[in-house]
């Protein structure tokens, strides 16, 4: 892609999602007018696909790799970080179960609120288990159709044309700001955190979305195909809607997420920076 044909990729993907973002807001986040969402994660798709025909190339090249290999670690990678938060938060004080959704009772657990596949009756700790589980795994695929519209564009385009300009580690931490970013105006709304928005949209969101970008980016490097990483997307947007702990506070909630995005991305950032350290003793000529 030439640097008009990427200007032009990000000018479509924010005019399209930013106006999107708006004309939900305007009608309101939880009314009919949010369906219009899944149009909106799909505008960096649609600007790979029609903004230019190097970004289209990237774009098919992705879609038409499988990736079938890497699909397990992509699913299991998508779940890690609100598990791995889930964990933190039952540490101490920070948080508690989820009894809103999740109610216990002599020995048996039900769901309210939240519909499961084999029914929300009261049940088993082990029947919930495994219909949690099955209701996740089913959430997850589900998931993959609006995350393939902002994969298509973040790691089947921006990713390796940035790599292309700057290497992977500047490359991986643009995208993912650019991927924050692209969020503001539902953020400002309160979509993400209804208590202090305006940090959460400016501040600490980008920040997790630059950590996240480095499983992503190392997913899509390993297959080659966006597959593995909208799995990755979709499973993490599918488990925030089954939390079986909840936090205590706001900042506990924030904390949380930060230390289990830092924690799951550091062997992600350890891998590049080994790598571009190879390549540039390879390069100076220290490697045979």
């Amino acid at each position: 892609m030439t640097n008009r044909e990427l200007v032009r990729f990000l000018v479509i993907t924010f005019v399209g999602a930013f106006v999107g973002q708006w004309v939900v807001i305007h009608f309101g986040i939880q009314g009919p007018a949010s369906y219009g969402l899944m149009i909106v994660m799909w505008m960096p798709g649609l600007a790979a696909l029609v903004g230019s025909a190097g970004s289209r190339l990237l774009a098919c090249n992705a879609l038409k790799t499988a990736g079938w290999r890497m699909l397990v670690p992509a699913l299991l990678i998508g779940w890690s970080v609100t598990a791995l938060q889930a964990a933190l938060l039952s540490l101490g004080s920070w948080g508690s179960w989820n009894t809103q959704n999740f109610p216990i009772m002599n020995g048996a657990i039900r769901a309210e609120g939240i519909g499961l596949l084999l029914g929300d009756q009261w049940q088993s700790y082990a029947l919930f288990a495994f219909n949690w589980t099955l209701t996740l795994l089913a959430g997850s695929l589900v998931s993959v159709i609006p995350a393939l519209g902002e994969e298509l564009g973040w790691r089947a385009v921006l990713q390796p044309e940035l790599e292309r300009r700057m290497g992977r580690m500047a490359a991986t931490t643009t995208v993912g700001l650019i991927w924050g970013y692209w969020h503001l105006p539902m953020n400002l709304a309160g979509f993400n955190d209804s208590v202090h928005p305006t940090l959460t949209a400016v501040l600490l969101f980008p920040i997790g979305s630059v950590f996240l970008s480095f499983p992503f980016a190392w997913l899509f490097g390993r297959s080659k195909s966006v597959w593995p990483v909208a799995l990755c997307h979709g499973a993490g947007d599918a488990i925030l809607g089954g939390l079986l702990i909840r936090s205590n506070s706001w900042a506990a909630e924030n904390i949380s997420l930060m230390l289990a995005s830092i924690l799951i991305a550091l062997p992600f950032i350890v891998l590049v920076i080994r790598a571009s350290t190879e390549r540039c003793e390879a390069a100076s000529g220290n490697v045979p």
